[in-house]
């Protein structure tokens, strides 16, 4: 923990946040933004540098990263759970195509890297 609990705040940080959950570009994203922490630890914070600049070199690539098509179903799955309930056509469409982007994801990085 950094001391005080306003350091963050103190130092801009809080905008740095907003403007991140901006970017984001799904519900899931803006979720996690405010679990990221504020980071002192050296090899902690190089493994998060070099885990970005393997996303921004795979979305810069020339090949097309499969990006679109990600929605927050995890309402959707969780109603599904429930014996004898059903998900509308609607809901029923954004799973399908979630789970087709993320089958695109994982053959991307598969043929990829």
């Amino acid at each position: 923990m950094i001391y005080p609990d306003t350091f963050e705040y103190k130092i801009g940080f809080h905008a740095v946040r907003q403007r991140l959950e901006a970017l984001c570009l799904s519900t899931l994203g803006r979720a996690e933004v405010p679990r990221m922490a504020f980071m002192t630890d050296f090899d902690t914070i190089r493994h998060s540098l070099d885990a970005t600049a393997e996303m921004l070199a795979i979305i810069g690539g020339e090949n097309n990263f499969p990006l679109a098509g990600i929605h927050d179903i995890t309402g959707s799955l969780r109603r599904a759970r429930v014996q004898g309930a059903t998900v509308s056509a609607a809901e029923f469409h954004e799973i399908r195509r979630t789970l087709r982007t993320l089958a695109d994801i994982e053959t991307f990085l598969r043929t990829s890297y």
